[in-house]
């Protein structure tokens, strides 16, 4: 395509621009918008900023008669108001090239275009000369601008590329002259020659600002927002280059004096990531708390006062030792710190002699300086305790998901919410309900620590699963059925590891549709030999559990099953051995059958016989 060529808009292209629903793709609307009857194809690709994509949208649009030639627009106008004398012939497709012997004489002749008569000037001029006018009302439809009137939405408009200078001129209003074909189509070929070479250069505008003498006005705003951001830039330059660890000393002595024990630090520096704030590395407190690391979060001014305020003091990796949790409470008081809240992370706390591993939480203290709510939290979320300032003590608030008794390893309680009071050396929960089993489990405990280390406690269990319960308590026991009891437990120890040894639990209980694996009391009456293994089916099965170290008795037994009932009493010994007895009571229609029943073997493989002397079958 010729990049000299100029392209016109024709009424079908108007009026598309302005009913914006013919052309569906952007580029193609854009550059038609573009097309002004004086842009060139050059220079419609430069405003454009892609030569290729507007000569092919030129070329649709062209084939689609929303676009015409310059040339094509003045043959167009001429026919129609009868200026030309006959139609414009242009020579047919199938043309043959011109040869190169032809070519010559045509060039020669181009030449002498601009050759200089005495009569008449140049040649050019007087083949101007010899052509007649244009009328008026033919120049002004040809030379019209057809994006004139157009008017275009303003985010359409805006998202158009600026027009060049060179773009911008005006077009000539005069109209041309216009004689015989091949002179009206050379002089417009001159035409856009002559207007591309003399195209008005930008004028520039010059701007003279006045001179002013005396003093200047402040520009307040620009000073303000100067200092807005230099002040905040200089002082954190200022804690950059800050001698912290220098002032390591006086701050140890300042806490040690504030909270009465040994404070050390390792070292005092300025951490950038992830945001500002102090760092602390090797901390000690009296030998009843340690961290590996202490982040502070200043606030900045009162890093340059006598009493330093801390938004957030965070701890990582600390050893809480017994009374630690009330030495936190101190920082925050008194002329050194004044804190709004100490974070814990991975910290280990004792209880006496046992510790709680795992521990994060936080501590907030109110305006007057005093702890306000401790949060502590363990075993990755399933153990929270939230504790508020109550006399001398705190209110409690226990939370249990999914937690498995640190004295009872096999038992694990699916959810338990408490509340009660911590003392200096007890947890008591006045009230604590939650599922066990998926049963519901109520109940009241508590836990003391002053002398030997104490656990208490009594509670109702229903429509627990004993199919799953019983496994839990030991992998031999088996059987199915829904469970209720009155509970009461206790354990004392000399320490906390040490609990379970001393675990004391009694219960009396209540199965209801149930069944008992590995003892069939109906086939050992029937067959009179001992017997292993079947299962004995029950609509109820009550009686007392006590469960000491080593040691299991239930007692008072009393099974119900169709015609069959059992009463007596079994125990679990060293090594889980059975030893006990029930009375078995059969039913017929003219008879009732009775027969002791002995219990022998083990907890894993019973052994059920009519008499004490017979031995496993």
């Amino acid at each position: 395509m010729d990049k000299n060529q100029v392209y016109i808009k024709t009424a079908a292209g108007e009026e598309a621009v302005r009913q914006r629903t013919r052309l569906v793709q952007r580029n193609l609307r854009n550059v038609l918008i573009m097309v002004d009857g004086y842009s060139t194809v050059g220079e419609l690709g430069e405003r454009f900023g892609d030569s290729g994509v507007v000569q092919a949208a030129l070329q649709e649009l062209e084939q689609a008669g929303f676009i015409e030639t310059f040339e094509r627009r003045i043959m167009r106008e001429m026919g129609a108001s009868g200026a030309m004398t006959s139609p414009l012939e242009l020579p047919p497709e199938d043309t043959p090239p011109v040869s190169a012997e032809e070519a010559q004489p045509r060039a020669r002749a181009t030449e002498t275009a601009d050759i200089v008569t005495p009569e008449h000037g140049s040649l050019q001029d007087h083949l101007h000369a010899s052509v007649p006018p244009l009328p008026q009302a033919l120049a002004a439809r040809v030379l019209a601008k057809p994006d004139e009137g157009i008017e275009l939405p303003a985010i359409e408009a805006l998202t158009l590329p600026p027009r060049t200078a060179a773009q911008t001129r005006p077009q000539a209003e005069a109209a041309p002259e216009a004689g015989s074909n091949g002179k009206w189509m050379h002089w417009l070929g001159r035409m856009k020659n002559a207007a591309k070479k003399e195209r008005p250069p930008k004028e520039e505008k010059i701007t003279i600002k006045p001179v002013r003498r005396g003093r200047r006005a402040v520009n307040w705003l620009g000073l303000a927002a100067t200092l807005v951001i230099v002040l905040p830039l200089v002082a954190f330059l200022g804690l950059m280059l800050y001698p912290l660890d220098d002032y390591r000393g006086e701050l140890e002595r300042r806490l040690t004096e504030a909270m009465g024990r040994k404070v050390s630090i390792g070292r005092l520096a300025f951490a950038v990531s992830p945001r500002p704030r102090l760092q602390a590395s090797d901390i000690s407190i009296g030998g009843v708390l340690h961290a590996a690391t202490a982040y502070a979060l200043p606030d900045l001014p009162s890093l340059f006062a006598k009493r330093k305020t801390f938004k957030e003091l965070s701890l990582e990796r600390v050893d809480v030792g017994e009374g630690g949790v009330v030495v936190l409470g101190r920082l925050n008081g008194g002329t050194v710190l004044a804190l709004e809240r100490i974070v814990l992370a991975g910290a280990s706390v004792a209880f006496d002699d046992a510790r709680l591993e795992g521990v994060g939480g936080e501590i907030e203290f109110g305006a007057s300086g005093a702890v306000s709510k401790i949060v502590l939290h363990a075993a990755e979320g399933r153990l929270k305790l939230e504790l508020s300032p109550k006399g001398r003590g705190y209110s409690a608030l226990l939370t249990v998901r999914n937690w498995t008794m640190p004295f009872a390893p096999g038992l694990t309680v699916e959810s338990l919410d408490g509340s009660g009071e911590l003392g200096e050396r007890s947890l008591s929960l006045a009230k604590a309900e939650g599922r066990f089993y998926e049963g519901l489990l109520s109940g009241t405990g508590v836990i003391d620590w002053a002398g030997e280390v104490r656990v208490a406690g009594e509670g109702e269990l229903r429509r627990a699963n004993l199919a799953k319960l019983l496994p839990a308590l030991s992998p031999e026991m088996g059987g199915e059925g829904e469970l209720s009891a009155q509970l009461r437990f206790e354990a004392k120890a000399q320490r906390f590891d040490k609990l379970r040894e001393g675990l004391r639990l009694s219960a009396d209980y209540e199965i209801r549709r149930g069944r008992i694996n590995r003892i069939d009391l109906a086939e050992a009456v029937r067959s009179g030999v001992p017997t292993r293994g079947g299962d004995t089916k029950f609509e109820q099965l009550s009686g007392s559990l006590t469960l000491v170290p080593q040691s299991q008795r239930l007692s008072d037994l009393r099974l119900l099953s169709g015609l069959m009932r059992a009463t007596g009493a079994v125990a679990v010994g060293k090594n889980k051995q059975l030893d006990g007895a029930m009375t078995v009571e059969i039913r017929g229609s003219a008879s009732v059958v009775r027969s002791p029943v002995i219990f022998g073997g083990t907890l894993a493989d019973p052994v059920l016989s009519l008499n004490r002397n017979a031995g496993p079958h």
